[in-house]
């Protein structure tokens, strides 16, 4: 069995300067009473002082958040996270962020460097829980002419990820033309996903048969939507939607075997089906 290890009383660990070793009740386990600068004497085990993960008595954190406390006064609020971060991804390199912000010429007002005027300028324009910030210039910097507050749902109509759409003379994003035409968004995404011309695929009514995930197809003289259709046909949904998506045609959607599909649908309808 191996020495233990001599730990002399004198030794450092951070802040902690070892006085003696305890009274051992888990054999496995080494304690030693230690004396922090600030003046307090704890217990540690040896393996927290030498893997550093205890440094001191705690007065090292109590210290920090004292010092964040009495500098911003707000530290811990939500206003405080919502200046770091955007410091943080315009300066620093190592933040998932920083190649769309810092990484692009994003920068930060000099008056915004310092929490304090930050804060002042939001309460003055409209700041309150559940807003985030936005810029209105996509490509311009953080500061006061091109800022302002917006509820967190609309952050991302103004991202260089949206794609835009002109019509009519129009522009919007693909969210804010479907809401406006009345027209599922993921409708859209997929059409245009699938090769459609942007305009085409906001125009297309949503009720084409040929193209729609949830809308009604009446074939055989039965009208059901697809999902129905695929459940009573033993068609995989994702599948036929799919083809629908493509454009195929519903004879070829529901099933490209042309005699199985015939078979199918007279079982569920009671309607013979003839394909040429």
């Amino acid at each position: 069995m191996p020495n233990p290890i001599n730990i002399l009383s004198g030794e450092r660990y951070g802040k902690l300067t070892i006085i003696a070793e305890t009274e051992r009740h888990d054999p496995k386990r080494r304690r030693f009473r230690c004396s922090c600068d600030c003046g307090k004497v704890i217990d540690v085990d040896l393996a927290c002082l030498r893997t550093g993960n205890t440094k001191s008595c705690g007065c090292v954190g109590m210290e920090k958040l004292v010092k964040r406390v009495t500098t911003h006064g707000i530290s811990s609020d939500k206003l405080y996270k919502v200046w770091s971060s955007m410091k943080s991804r315009c300066t620093n390199p190592t933040d998932q962020s920083y190649c769309n912000y810092g990484g692009r010429g994003i920068s930060i007002c000099e008056a915004w460097q310092s929490f304090e005027p930050f804060r002042e300028w939001a309460f003055s324009h409209g700041y309150r829980r559940g807003l985030t910030i936005e810029r209105i210039n996509n490509d311009g910097n953080y500061s006061p002419e091109n800022c302002k507050w917006i509820p967190k749902g609309r952050q991302s109509d103004n991202t260089r990820r949206c794609t835009f759409i002109t019509m009519d003379g129009k522009t919007q994003n693909m969210k804010q033309w479907a809401k406006e035409l009345g027209i599922p968004y993921s409708l859209v995404q997929s059409r245009i996903k699938h090769g459609w011309d942007p305009v085409e695929a906001l125009r297309k009514p949503s009720t084409d048969p040929s193209r729609c995930n949830c809308t009604l197809i009446t074939y055989a003289g039965k009208t059901q939507n697809v999902r129905e259709w695929a459940d009573e046909l033993g068609v995989n949904y994702k599948t036929l939607h799919r083809r629908l998506a493509d454009g195929w045609t519903v004879e070829r959607a529901f099933n490209s075997d042309a005699e199985a599909f015939k078979k199918k649908v007279q079982e569920a309808t009671g309607v013979v089906t003839y394909i040429a």
